[in-house]
């Protein structure tokens, strides 16, 4: 008997680990004026998504001056999250182009990406990054933002 429970307890501690959820603060960060209006390029879906784009290159990276050698380094807070972002916005932009997804769907999940990347920036996520920097497949990290990352309202 004892054996079965220890066996039905360690399946519950694994499927409780895998099936993990994130849940986050929603502080409407995706709503601050950019620091500057004028982004470098437009985004393909609009004048929302180059702004969201600008707070979160904003939000999340800043340059450290080198004053011996006059040179600029640029520095990413929380990179695994930035470069998720980044890697997602740059895969639903080809699906749209190459046909394989419907515009209106692309901007809808990259826009849920987007507000949570801006709203999660200045709270405790180290252990997302850690789940983020394991995932290489761009359609996983779309299903796990979408499923695993939730915004408390």
């Amino acid at each position: 008997m004892s054996k079965f429970l220890f066996v039905a307890l360690f399946m519950f501690v694994t499927v409780s680990v895998q099936a993990q959820e994130f849940v986050f603060d929603y502080n409407e960060m995706e709503m601050e004026e950019t620091e500057s209006n004028l982004a470098s390029s437009q985004h393909p879906f609009g004048t929302e998504f180059t702004e969201m784009m600008q707070l979160l290159r904003e939000f999340y990276t800043s340059e450290e001056r080198n004053t011996i050698s006059q040179t600029t380094t640029p520095i990413v807070e929380k990179p695994s999250i930035y470069y998720s972002v980044k890697k997602t916005n740059k895969h639903l932009v080809k699906a749209v182009k190459k046909g394989h997804m419907d515009v209106e769907d692309a901007k809808k999940e990259l826009g849920d990406i987007l507000v949570k990347a801006l709203n999660i920036r200045y709270q405790n996520t180290e252990a997302l990054e850690e789940k983020l920097g394991k995932i290489k497949d761009t359609e996983m990290l779309l299903a796990f933002y979408g499923k695993d990352i939730k915004l408390d309202m």
